[in-house]
């Protein structure tokens, strides 16, 4: 099974010190399909659509992670 999960930065206020941060999980993939031969391997994901808003809380400077499993 192979999907990607996108995580926003959130910064608690309540947590001391900089550069403190936790990865919230936002959105999980669904694989629509999968074609692997020999020399190449190609897999489709669903389309999504997400808000700026959801993404990175307005801030396009804030970091994301997105992690392929």
């Amino acid at each position: 099974m192979l999907f990607f999960i996108i995580y926003r930065m959130h910064v608690p206020e309540n947590m001391p010190g900089r550069n403190n941060h936790v990865w919230r999980a936002i959105y999980k993939s669904e694989l629509k399909s999968s074609n692997t031969n020999r020399n190449q391997a190609q897999f489709d994901f669903n389309q999504l659509s997400l808000l700026v808003q959801d993404l990175c809380g307005g801030d396009r400077d804030k970091e994301i992670k997105v992690e392929f499993f």
